[in-house]
């Protein structure tokens, strides 16, 4: 459902759903990340620094995946650490 809301523009509810999936466990770190660009839109700087830093908490769940560098890039992206962002993509396996 959230990526409905967030598909629709409807940033509040899709962090509401975001909300949710962490607190069930469910993609903990890919939620985090979506909850964080929902309080983006929402210009909630504050929000949006808890729930980069909640992602990067649980980024370490991905490890082993194939979407850990893409996680990690995207998370150092939004914390405008750029270099490590890129180097993170260039080490994917795609």
């Amino acid at each position: 459902m959230a990526n409905i809301y967030y598909d629709k523009g409807k940033h509040k509810k899709a962090l509401e759903s975001f909300k949710k999936s962490i607190k069930n466990e469910s993609n903990r770190c890919v939620s985090a990340i979506n909850a964080g660009v929902c309080a983006l839109h929402l210009k909630d700087d504050k929000l949006f620094k808890y729930y980069i830093d909640l992602a990067s908490g649980y980024l370490y769940t991905t490890s082993g995946t194939k979407m850990y560098n893409y996680y990690y890039s995207l998370i150092a992206y939004y914390k405008r650490l750029y270099p490590e962002a890129l180097a993170s993509l260039k080490m994917m396996d795609i």
